[in-house]
């Protein structure tokens, strides 16, 4: 399909038209070529020239104001807070002097920058805690994020449903409702964030329901392992994939931030439940996933060591790293 402000190019040859290159999107792009039984399609990578970076910072006010002080753009901040946002909640954890280090490729076209490309390795030190991440592609060609002693990051649930908000309301048996005017049980987390604001499910589940009533407003619930559901309220619209029965994906956009229901702005309600009991989000402890085999060890360590020698130098400027080779 062509989609509208996507690059084009014809090719001619003493003035015949002998092919057409169009960008489906930032990874690929549409050839046609005229052969000599007719016109031939083909889709190909887009090429790029690869750099790789190492980029640091120093948390002021947030990750993101962090990232734009570097020369950055907002993408990198998600990219960094989607690494790590099993271990950091960037909600409730952040604090100032916070520090960051980050190993990117960069994708340039003839001298411009086109975006960023694999996060190869990341720290991040959050109170005084360092947290470390590698990617690392195993025999099977899968691709994650690890710690140092190839332990994974990610985990069964995500931290929060929203990576870059705060916290208006916490888990609470006796508050005050800002609409009802008196006191009874607030068995979730508010997060205050502007109507429109993606919220993910934290963890892989089934979509249980997705409905509408005069308190809740538009909410979605979905089901997990061990008897745990979550259910996400107030929202002002569900997502294209948010339907009674479907699978979800751990990270997957559910639905966007609203104040439908019984609220007095545009903030999601994030509650849940454990064999049928509310329990406080913020204190459920998770298991990580399994770790990388002992045989795969020694070429995870081969692959991690320039990474690791880079993070553990001392914090100062943003810098270009060229000693490092892009992953394929």
């Amino acid at each position: 399909n062509l989609k509208a402000g996507q690059p084009w190019t014809m090719i001619y040859s003493d003035n015949a038209l002998v092919g057409l290159e169009y960008e489906i999107d930032a990874d690929e792009r549409l050839v046609v070529s005229m052969t000599d039984s007719g016109y031939e399609f083909r889709r190909e990578s887009i090429p790029y020239d690869m750099e790789v970076v190492t980029i640091t910072g120093s948390i002021e006010s947030s990750l993101f104001g962090a990232v734009l002080k570097q020369g950055e753009n907002e993408d990198l901040a998600i990219r960094l807070a989607n690494v790590f946002a099993y271990d950091v909640d960037f909600v409730r954890d952040l604090r100032t002097e916070d520090t960051f280090r980050v190993i990117i490729e960069k994708k340039f076209r003839e001298g411009t920058f086109f975006g960023y490309g694999n996060l190869l390795a990341a720290s991040f030190t959050n109170q005084g805690q360092t947290y470390y991440a590698y990617r690392y592609t195993d025999k099977k060609g899968n691709s994650a994020y690890y710690d140092q002693s190839g332990r994974p990051l990610r985990k069964a649930f995500l931290k929060s449903p929203l990576p870059f908000t705060r916290i208006s309301s916490g888990y609470s048996m006796s508050r005050m409702h800002p609409i009802l005017k008196y006191r009874r049980p607030h068995q979730g987390i508010d997060y205050a964030a502007p109507t429109g604001t993606p919220i993910s499910s934290v963890a892989e589940g089934l979509i249980a329901e997705v409905g509408s009533n005069n308190s809740q407003g538009r909410y979605v619930r979905v089901t997990h392992s061990n008897g745990l559901e979550t259910i996400y309220n107030h929202m002002s619209k569900f997502s294209a994939n948010s339907k009674k029965g479907s699978k979800v994906k751990q990270g997957a956009v559910i639905g966007y931030v609203g104040s439908t229901g019984y609220a007095t702005g545009p903030h999601l309600d994030f509650r849940m439940r454990q064999n049928g009991q509310f329990i406080n989000p913020l204190k459920l402890k998770s298991l990580p996933a399994e770790p990388i085999p002992a045989k795969e060890m020694p070429a995870f360590r081969a692959t991690i060591a320039n990474f690791k020698a880079k993070l553990e130098e001392p914090i100062r400027a943003a810098s270009l790293d060229t000693s490092v080779k892009p992953q394929q």
